[in-house]
Parts: structure tokens; C-alpha cells; sequence
């Protein structure tokens, strides 16, 4: 029999991240109706980063094109609202990059998923069960990426799921095999982790007690969607283009490179971005200050796309020389899902010893 694999899937509103001892990688979280591609062009899939920017699946008899591929084929799109984990397409995202790891290895490996949710919705039991129950089982899905179809079957025996942003304090806590760090300091930790449309927010004692009444989710304005927003309006002040539109994956993608190519001339927009990092961190302090008073803890960890740029004016307001970003053995991004995997595989290690 298989050994059974642990797979960590943060699915996020901006970005799909998957983390596993045998792939890890990340995809849009932009997912379309799939249609027969009449032309190919001169590409020949054969790596696994070459599969995941051409992913079209069949599943139950529909055809989906998944992340890049999406875009693409301008048919994707963003998959973000409250019951997310619970859409089709959500579903097709997960199944299919679990069965091109299938594909890629030669095997259909039984999984054990761990994955999130906001904390404002982990606490709609309702809303988790029916998470769980939509993805448990086999699934055959088969991968249209290239020219012979191959059909496999996905295997998941059990799913996990966990608040957000308690991950990418796992991922620092924990060793990548899940036993826990030594020389871990006593006291309260928190975790701001920015994610596309929600700001999840959490505290730990000094007993690794998770505090409920210091965690939640903050959706109204903290998002990196607002972000850029914000700076959709600074581009169409600046050139005057009240007209000149973007769409999220176009603004994304400028956000991330820092400029802008207008009438096929490229202009650097490093300040108006970072003015924009600068209010993000105000609006996060203000926010979070009537719940965490004084923001006196041990360590502050940052998760999140642009934790990397919010925690230097995050260090403006708060008078901490412990803030941290989550990193892990990969980058912020990567923070929770990499801390789901290691709590994954502490539990495995407790359960053992039991």
C-alpha cells in the first residue's frame, strides 16, 4: 500500500499555494470553463512548471482551465467569496493539482489535505463540514494539458482544516519534520497575516493557547484587493486616464513589478507603491489597536504576499523590535501553508507516541 502523503493547501483569494515534501508550488487563484484549444502552438509540456502554466482538467465531464492557463485564455475568474471552499471551481483547482502530482510521480497517492480558512469563517462549523465532505473520496480527474489525455485518480482519506494565519506561526515554531524548535521564548505571540480580500489576525499565549476573543478576521478595507484599488486611482490621476482600466490580475501583476507600461513606455512606480505600504500598516494598527491595546507581545509574525514591505513601517508604529515575517523555508507566502504541513506532521508524531 502507499504511503499516505501530507499536502498543505493555502487557498488563498489572491494565490493557491501548495506545500508537500514532494512539490510545492503556487498558482492564481483564477479558475474558467475549459474548452478544446484549437491551437497549441510550438510548446511541449514536460516539466511540472511547464504543466501547472497549462493546466486544463475534465472532471465529472467538465472541462476547466485552472491558474495561468485561465488567464491565458481570458476565461478565468477570481474565486474569493465567503463560501469559496465550497464552489466547483475551488474544488477543480485543488483536485487538479493534486492529480498532476499524481501524474508527475507516476502514482496515485492517498492524501491527508490541510488546509484553512479565514478565522471569521473556520468558525462556521457548517461552512468547515461541508469543506471536508466535498473533497473527501476519489476523485478521477483527467489531465488535458497534453496531447494523449491521461485520466488519475485523486485519493483524499482525510482533511484538515485550520484557522488561517496560525500557519505561518507553525512554520516557526516547528522543525520541517514537526518537532518543535528548541529555545523557544515564553509569552504571548501574534499573527497578522495579509491575505487578498481578509486581514486574519491571532494570539497565542505562553502555553501555545490559541486566544479566541484576540483572534478574527478583519474583511472591510484591509485587503490587498484594496490596495489595488488605491493604486489603480493614483495611475489614472497621474496620466490623467480616467478611462485607463485595469483588471485585479493585470494590477496584481503590476504591484508585484513596481511599474507600468502605458502606450509601450515603461514608468517605475516605487513611490506611489510604497506610500500605499506605508497606509496599509497605519490602517492595520488602527484596526487591530482596540483589540491588542499596547501591541505588548513576545514576537509579531507578518504572513502574507507583501508582509516583506509592511514590516518596516509596521515597525514605525509599534515600538517592537520583534516583528518578524513568517517565513519558513520558503518566503512569506508560503508561511501558512508550510506551518499547516509541520502541524501535520507534529500531530502524526503525537499520535505515535500515544
Amino acid at each position: 500500500m502507499k504511503d499516505k502523503q501530507l499536502v498543505a493547501v493555502d487557498l488563498g483569494f489572491g494565490y493557491i499555494k501548495l506545500f508537500s515534501d514532494i512539490a510545492s508550488f503556487k498558482i492564481p487563484s483564477v479558475v474558467g470553463e475549459g474548452n478544446t484549444i484549437t491551437f497549441k502552438g510550438f510548446k511541449e509540456n514536460k516539466s511540472l512548471d511547464d504543466r501547472l502554466n497549462d493546466l486544463h482538467v475534465k472532471i465529472n465531464d467538465k472541462e476547466w482551465f485552472i491558474g495561468n492557463l485561465a488567464i491565458k485564455q481570458e476565461s478565468g475568474m477570481f474565486v474569493y467569496d465567503e463560501n469559496r471552499l465550497n464552489k466547483e471551481e475551488t474544488r477543480a483547482a485543488l483536485l487538479s493539482l493534486l492529480a498532476l502530482i499524481n501524474d508527475h510521480y507516476g502514482e496515485d497517492f492517498p492524501y491527508v489535505l490541510l488546509t484553512g480558512l479565514p478565522i471569521s469563517h473556520y468558525r462556521n462549523e457548517s461552512l468547515t463540514n461541508s469543506y471536508k465532505k466535498d473533497l473527501l473520496g476519489s476523485h478521477l480527474v483527467t489531465l488535458l494539458d497534453k496531447d494523449n489525455p491521461i485520466t488519475r485518480k485523486v485519493i483524499i482519506e482525510q482533511v484538515k482544516v485550520l484557522p488561517q494565519g496560525v500557519g505561518a506561526f507553525f512554520s516557526m515554531l516547528l522543525n520541517v519534520d514537526g518537532s518543535f524548535k528548541q529555545g523557544i521564548k515564553k509569552g504571548n505571540y501574534a499573527i497578522i497575516d495579509q491575505g487578498y480580500r481578509t486581514l486574519d489576525y491571532a494570539v497565542f499565549n505562553s502555553e501555545l493557547d490559541f486566544i479566541d476573543k484576540r483572534s478574527g478576521t478583519k474583511e472591510k478595507d484591509l485587503g490587498i484587493k484594496d490596495l489595488l484599488n488605491e493604486l489603480l486611482v493614483k495611475i489614472q490621476q497621474k496620466f490623467n486616464e480616467e478611462a485607463y482600466e485595469l483588471n485585479e490580475i493585470d494590477m496584481l501583476s503590476v504591484l508585484e513589478n513596481r511599474y507600468i507600461v502605458i502606450n509601450g513606455k515603461k514608468i517605475v512606480l516605487d513611490t506611489q507603491i510604497e506610500q500605499l505600504y506605508q497606509k496599509q500598516a497605519n490602517k492595520i494598527i488602527n484596526s487591530l489597536a482596540p483589540i491588542w491595546g499596547r501591541f505588548n507581545f513576545n514576537t509579531i509574525y507578518l504572513a502574507g504576499g507583501i508582509a516583506n514591505h509592511l514590516e518596516k513601517h509596521l515597525k514605525r508604529y509599534i515600538k517592537s523590535d520583534n516583528i518578524v515575517v513568517a517565513q519558513g523555508e520558503y518566503d512569506s507566502q508560503f508561511a501558512n501553508a508550510e506551518g499547516f504541513l509541520r502541524y501535520g506532521k507534529n500531530a502524526l508524531m503525537s499520535a505515535k507516541e500515544e
